[in-house]
């Protein structure tokens, strides 16, 4: 828990396959997105299978996405990119 007030509550996971410990996912993201979270995803690899599973089970929310990083060298792009979302998307839903 962060020690101060925030205007969001955002989460990015990132990974490379589907949760294998511990319960589902989806009860966790179904409990932030009810309270108005929002849930990002980035995976790692080309798996469609692992991407199938980060849209159904993992992402949520206002304005959540999902990127994929195909190899090594897209990291650093992807998660640039990644960043640039968060920004783009803070200021579309701050209060005005």
């Amino acid at each position: 828990m962060a020690p101060y007030a925030t205007e969001r509550a955002v989460v990015n996971i990132i990974g490379n396959g589907a949760d294998n410990l511990g319960e589902d996912p989806q009860r966790a993201r179904d409990s932030l997105i009810g309270q108005g979270g929002t849930i990002n995803g980035v995976v790692l690899g080309g798996d469609l299978s692992v991407l199938d599973y980060y849209r159904q089970r993992v992402i949520g929310g206002p304005g959540a996405f999902l990127l994929s990083a195909h190899n090594i060298d897209m990291i650093i792009v992807l998660l640039a990119r990644k960043f640039h979302y968060d920004i783009v998307m803070q200021s579309a839903v701050a209060p005005r």
